[in-house]
């Protein structure tokens, strides 16, 4: 999913796949191939099962194209599977009556679900009480934020250590979880204080990272609070800064995650260099670090921050390949941005965040309005986690024209929010906190299904949907199933569906991402390559995969009246998808001119508000009714809409 001048965030409509005509699918459907469709999609029978032949014949359709795709992997799926059984049982081991480790399992909001005997009684809790309570609950803070950067990543993660929220003795488990198909997680824990006999792994668990052997949250606050102490006696001030790796999850997607556990303990040792023995070096958790800073003042606390920054530049070689990320550093100085070790670190992470917010690999000090910033940030995320619970968004569609016609052939998606209290909330807001808590895959599988929903009651069975997915939602494994489930429970053709995507999801994990859109177009939808020119390898992309349609962003089109030089690039851009098979849409066309030039050149298809702003669902048919009316000339009743 992606925002853009139209306040929304959109998905657009699509043409049906090259060489994947309705009439070409296979109708012979084995019954095992079938039945493996089901389970690996999570359809049901009686999705295809719809009152008219139409939909029962739409059903088949699409079981037998992703058929096909499925027949070649079947192998492979078996394999998979095979192995996954053989993880559980070396997991599940049989000492102590096969009590020694417990399964686990979360919703998409990380709400505990099938809570089992053994995992209530090694929680210390009533299996009743856990049902449904969220997952992180059950941890000390620091290590409840570790997890909760973990499941924020939707990846599968390994052998993860936790403190538990519990009083008197300390209790440690060890957990490894794995991506579920719904979006939920599912995996084994471990209770490492009962398990190890001895207090002396516990004991050094608790005070140090066990990847980079650095110390860890927990002893980096005991630290800050003997630096307070010191500082009470001899007036000697200190600074705290918070460090992140920028985009360091493209380091995990594109090399996997053993390359990035020795990526961290390489900026491990980098930053150890630069700070200099006499300063306390910390990994917090993940990509994160901190380093306390003895005897600091502003000037000395900005000078370190920079050494940081430029060391966190230069490139690591990382099994053989070069990888260049950098980083972020926020500060807070004692006394005034805290009197304690907890506020001296929350504030040094709010500066760090404000840091990332203006573009990354730069340092920011403290401001007392950060706090309210970071307030209203985490009442933004509760509301719209509420608001994606009780159905409180909405889907609006933009009308995307044939360029000889100016008619609609067919609408792109956008998301809309009124935010109670708030009225309109600008994608630009939800979509970006969405994405840093995990709800854009919910809030994402969401906007699908209404979209195509919404599509297929559409009277004129020619107009397309599309829908813009983002990264996020492609490292989602359950993203061709939810698809599939939507247009299988619609009965809406699949060569009416157009999934759009920006360089950025073949930017990270790319193999991963082309099996993805590989096994959408397999079952006829079409795939768009949006915001076209904007990226970094945009011919490399289009090599990599034959895309349906090329959408030229409105940066170009903007100044197509004035600019040579943008003129020049849109009618390279139509005539290179013209010979690759591709049609051609231009965004943010405003202006009666700007058509006429990109008509000129043989863009096809054109979106902006010039051809009208974006309408509720309910309002499709009476744009029809119009141009039925009209001859076509729907452009009134949309701008008035």
């Amino acid at each position: 999913m992606r925002t853009d001048g139209s306040n929304g965030l959109e998905a657009g409509s699509r043409s049906r796949a090259p060489g994947v005509e309705p009439d070409q699918r296979p109708f012979g459907i084995q019954r095992p191939r079938l039945i493996a469709l089901i389970g690996v999609t999570g359809l049901t029978a009686t999705m295809f099962l719809v009152p008219a032949l139409r939909g029962v014949i739409v059903g088949i359709c699409l079981a037998s194209a992703a058929c096909a795709l499925l027949a070649l992997r079947l192998g492979r799926a078996d394999r998979s599977l095979t192995r996954a059984r053989e993880t559980i049982g070396l997991l599940l081991r049989d000492d102590d009556d096969g009590k020694a480790d417990w399964l686990w399992s979360v919703d998409p909001q990380w709400r505990l679900r099938g809570v089992s005997p053994r995992f209530a009684e090694a929680a210390r809790y009533p299996a009743a009480g856990l049902e449904g309570r969220p997952f992180i609950d059950l941890f000390a803070p620091s290590s409840g934020r570790d997890l909760e950067k973990a499941l924020i990543q939707g990846r599968n993660f390994h052998e993860l250590v936790l403190e538990m929220q519990s009083p008197g003795e300390p209790r440690w488990w060890r957990l490894s979880g794995r991506v579920q198909a719904d979006g939920g997680f599912g995996g084994v824990a471990s209770d490492m204080t009962e398990s190890t006999g001895t207090t002396k792994e516990v004991a050094y668990y608790s005070q140090f990272d066990s990847l980079t052997h650095l110390p860890n949250r927990a002893a980096l606050l005991d630290k800050v609070e003997g630096a307070f102490e010191q500082m009470r006696s001899s007036g000697e001030t200190f600074a705290l800064h918070c460090i992140d790796i920028d985009n360091f999850k493209s380091v995990n997607d594109s090399l996997g995650h053993a390359a990035g556990d020795a990526f961290l303990k390489l900026v491990a040792g980098r930053l150890r260099d630069c700070v200099g023995p006499d300063v306390v070096l910390a990994r917090l958790h993940g990509d994160d670090f901190a380093v306390l800073q003895i005897g600091a003042t502003r000037e000395t606390a900005d000078h370190l921050a920079d050494l940081m920054v430029d060391a966190m530049l230069a490139p690591v070689m990382v099994q053989g390949q070069t990888v260049i990320v950098g980083g972020s550093v926020g500060i807070a100085i004692a006394p005034e941005d805290g009197d304690d070790a907890s506020e001296l670190l929350r504030n040094a992470e709010l500066a760090l965040q404000r840091a990332k917010d203006h573009g990354r690999g730069c340092s920011r000090f403290f401001e007392p309005g950060m706090e309210t910033d970071a307030r209203a940030r985490a009442e933004l995320e509760t509301d719209l986690r509420r608001a994606l619970a009780t159905d409180g968004m909405d889907v609006y569609f933009q009308p995307l024209v044939s360029a000889q016609t100016e008619t609609p052939v067919g609408y792109e998606t956008l998301l809309r929010w009124r935010r109670p209290g708030h009225g309109l909330v600008t994608p630009t807001e939800f979509i970006a906190c969405a994405e840093e808590t995990g709800v854009i895959v919910p809030l994402g599988e969401w906007a699908i299904r209404r979209a195509i929903e919404e599509a297929a009651r559409w009277r004129d069975t020619s107009l397309r949907v599309a829908v813009n997915l983002s990264s996020a939602q492609f490292r989602n494994p359950a993203i061709v199933g939810t698809v599939l489930q939507a247009l299988g429970r619609s009965g809406l053709d699949a060569g009416r569906l157009e999934i759009e995507i920006t360089e950025s999801v073949l930017m990270r994990e790319t193999a991963s991402n082309l099996r993805t859109l590989e096994a959408l177009r397999e079952v006829g939808v079409r795939i768009a390559l949006d915001d076209f020119g904007t990226g970094f390898s945009s011919l490399n992309y289009l090599r990599a995969f034959p895309f349906d349609k090329l959408k030229i962003d409105q940066c170009f089109v903007r100044n197509i009246e004035s600019s040579r030089e943008a003129q020049a690039i849109v009618r390279s851009v139509i005539g290179l998808a013209k010979d690759l098979g591709m049609r051609v849409l231009a965004e943010g066309v405003e202006t009666e001119p700007q058509a006429a030039l990109l008509r000129e050149f043989g863009c096809q298809e054109f979106q902006g508000f010039l051809f009208g702003r974006a309408v509720p669902a309910s309002q499709i048919d009476q744009v029809e009714q119009v141009a039925q009316r009209s001859g076509g000339d729907v452009r009134p009743f949309l701008k008035s809409a």
